[in-house]
């Protein structure tokens, strides 16, 4: 079968503010090693995927760093939207690029940019099955991930453990329900059920199977995307075919236009390690927390703190004495201080700077 690989790449991380700016999205930091976010995720795509076949989606204004973050991959493969319109429109033109570029029946596989994801041999083997599972259920298949707490920040998958089949060694369950991000009453609720999933945001479907599915459930992007392919006949540049249309597609995300009403919804249980960048507080997870619970990296000292995420891989010193479930971050030009439980509404802040026209911290 044909396979193509496409990494969503597009936001700018703003709840990785301040490290993460406009003109340095989240994607192309560097936190774990002296590679980006991206740079890992083609390095562990480029063992399932030809090089050739890996594409990624950005932002037109990021185009250039995200290349430069992308080392030999083919320059034409990073595509920039000429505006965000959420991930339904990105996987739509994905789908449409696929099918257009290698055959409706094109197994794609969308990833984030912004995953940690170990073992690499596990991650394979369970690409493999859900390609597979992919094209003989003629369905939208997804990772789903063993959730270790009730979040509020990841869309919940209910699985029908009585049906389900296997590939490559893997089951693959069909899916009753799909919740994007619930309330955390109702999280907890889930949790409780057990037979519920997080959504790793990880999706396999064939560019017909997309396609289709975007026709019946989103008529206006599917008028739109096919506006767009009648220009990329013209012109041959997916960018350029965009440029009218791009700003008419509706803004939503492939849950909630998709996932949430299909009858096609499969998962696959995954049992590697999966790791979401999403927030600062994910860092706990990432580097290793001393006696009291504290996350430091960088040029940092703790006294009587507890239970901290303490960054300073670009500014001053941080010195801290008797924090408690703090969330701190520097670089040369701004400071972050945040309730570690509020980690989320880092983005309300920088929806705050913007209004203010301070730009210059953006």
């Amino acid at each position: 079968m044909d396979k193509l690989a496409v990494i969503m790449a597009g936001g700018t991380g703003t709840r990785f503010w301040p490290m993460s700016r406009s003109d340095r999205p989240k994607q192309v930091i560097s936190l774990e090693d002296d590679r980006t976010m991206l740079e890992n995720t083609i390095r562990r795509l480029r063992h399932v995927y030809n090089l050739e076949n890996i594409y990624v989606i950005t932002s037109r204004e990021h185009r250039q760093p995200v290349r430069e973050a992308c080392g030999d991959l083919p320059p034409e493969n990073v595509i920039g939207e000429p505006e965000g319109r959420d991930t339904a429109a990105c996987a739509g033109w994905a789908g449409l690029i696929a099918r257009e570029e290698l055959g409706p029946e094109t197994v794609i596989g969308v990833f984030p940019a912004d995953h940690r994801i170990s073992p690499r041999e596990k991650f394979i083997t369970a690409v493999e099955a859900a390609s597979q599972a992919a094209t003989e259920l003629d369905g939208l298949v997804t990772f789903g991930i063993r959730p270790a707490f009730a979040s509020t920040g990841y869309g919940y998958i209910n699985y029908d453990e009585s049906e389900s089949r296997e590939f490559s060694q893997k089951k693959v369950f069909a899916v009753k329900k799909f919740t994007e991000k619930p309330d955390k009453k109702l999280a907890r609720q889930f949790i409780e059920a057990g037979d519920y999933l997080w959504n790793s945001g990880m999706f396999f479907w064939t560019a017909r199977r997309i396609l289709a599915e975007i026709e019946e459930y989103m008529p206006g992007l599917s008028e739109g995307l096919e506006k767009i392919r009648d220009d990329w006949q013209q012109s041959r540049s997916w960018e350029k075919a965009a440029e009218s249309h791009y700003s008419t597609l509706p803004q939503t995300s492939i849950d909630y236009g998709i996932l949430e009403k299909s009858s096609r919804v499969w998962t696959l249980p995954v049992d590697f390690d999966w790791l979401d960048l999403g927030t600062w507080d994910a860092l706990e997870n990432l580097f290793e927390r001393d006696d009291a619970g504290n996350v430091v990296f960088g040029d940092c000292e703790i006294v009587d703190g507890t239970n901290n995420i303490i960054v300073s891989a670009e500014g001053p010193f941080i010195g801290c004495v008797g924090a408690e479930d703090l969330i701190v971050v520097t670089t040369d030009d701004a400071v972050l201080v945040c309730d570690r439980n509020r980690a989320e509404e880092v983005k309300k802040l920088v929806n705050k700077l913007k209004g203010a026209d301070m730009d210059e911290l953006l």
